[in-house]
């Protein structure tokens, strides 16, 4: 399906920087070394040159709270000796090389409205052996924040032209995500998921067309307690200001901070909400309040990813760990959302209304609870 969502964004607001400052390539790094080798996973995607390093999943499977970000897995995994870097046409070789089944997709997305749970839900999934879970990658990211050579109807991009056609990122975001799902020596690719940055949820119609098989959530939350996760009572300034917006925006531009994060958190939903009434749709809409204990019961559901009661028991105990923990020993989570109600302004309840009508649609897109 297409939408036309003109996204309102400060130049470059898609742009990410391609090199970690303070990196410099060593000769040693100049050869064509594999960008898959062993236990090699792509960490950066810039100008058409892949970067990768061993990435250590073993960790992350064990602890997810400490890593929940891939950001943080790559922190662990890579150091100026251990990576390499290459073109994606490099890339595309090897991915081609691995001969993996033209039936191969993803197991799930998670896109999300942000401040809503979504990396405790990537952090249960990735609790599980046989999983693999991308939480907010950077190639991935990257990639989409490609503009193609001509707007799609989905998306009118503010920064810088590709010389790739719509259909040609398509395919390239299948290359990379193909690459990023392989398996490792001899194993068989995992179940691999991706959780998606809140901001990429604009870019839901690509990667939807390039794995059209592939179920996926949207997660979501009572927007009042989100602005109150970024803004705190209204005096913060939060990561939410300056974000892009729908069309219907652009005749009423958000006068203040707290009215663009209301916003931005209204297209997210809104952006969300079309692919979900799109025809076929593989999409569910989850509310904050079903986590975590739902999430088990979607997976089986909804992913179609058996479970043994080990492995339910296992989510259940990662989730008690608060999910952005980044620490060893992660504190335990407790729920916050009556705070959060107490602390938002209103100011920020007036902003939310139009957001939280939203979401009150999206509650016809859950799952059905079991029994």
């Amino acid at each position: 399906p297409s939408l036309l969502l003109l996204l309102s964004a400060p130049p470059g607001i898609f742009a990410f920087a391609g090199l970690h400052a303070g990196h410099h390539r060593s000769a040693a790094h100049q050869h064509q070394s594999p960008l898959l080798g062993d236990t090699l996973f792509p960490i950066v995607f810039h100008n058409d040159v892949v970067r990768s390093c061993p990435i250590r999943w073993d960790s992350y499977q064990a602890d997810p709270p400490h890593f929940p970000m891939y950001k943080n897995l790559v922190h662990l995994s890579c150091t100026p000796d251990n990576e390499v870097e290459g073109s994606f046409g490099q890339l595309e070789n090897e991915v081609a090389a691995l001969q993996l089944s033209t039936e191969w997709r993803p197991a799930g997305f998670v896109f999300h409205q942000s401040r809503c749970g979504s990396t405790l839900v990537a952090n249960m999934l990735a609790s599980i052996e046989d999983h693999r879970v991308y939480s907010e990658s950077r190639p991935l990211a990257q990639m989409l924040s490609e503009c193609p050579e001509h707007d799609s109807e989905i998306l009118s991009c503010s920064g810088s032209r590709s010389r790739y056609s719509r259909q040609d990122q398509i395919k390239r975001v299948r290359t990379l995500m193909r690459g990023m799902g392989r398996g490792i020596g001899s194993k068989p690719p995992p179940k691999t998921f991706f959780k998606i940055q809140s901001v990429h949820t604009f870019h839901m119609d690509l990667l939807l067309e390039a794995f059209p098989d592939t179920p996926w959530i949207f997660v979501y939350r009572d927007a009042v307690e989100i602005l109150a996760s970024y803004l705190g009572g209204g005096e913060k300034t939060g990561g939410c200001t300056g974000r892009p917006l729908t069309h219907k925006y652009h005749a009423n531009n958000p006068s203040n901070h707290i009215e663009h994060c209301a916003a931005y958190v209204d297209s997210l939903c809104e952006a969300a909400l079309f692919q979900l009434q799109a025809t076929n749709s593989k999409g569910l809409a989850v509310n904050y309040t079903s986590l975590p204990s739902g999430l088990p019961h979607l997976v089986r559901n909804h992913f179609g990813v058996d479970l043994t009661a080990d492995n339910e028991a296992r989510m259940m105990e990662v989730s008690k760990v608060y999910s952005k923990s980044r620490v060893a020993v992660g504190k335990e989570f407790s729920g916050d959302a009556q705070k959060k109600q107490e602390v938002a302004s209103k100011a920020m309840r007036d902003a939310s209304h139009v957001a939280q009508q939203c979401n009150q649609k999206l509650g016809a897109y859950h799952l059905t609870s079991p029994a």
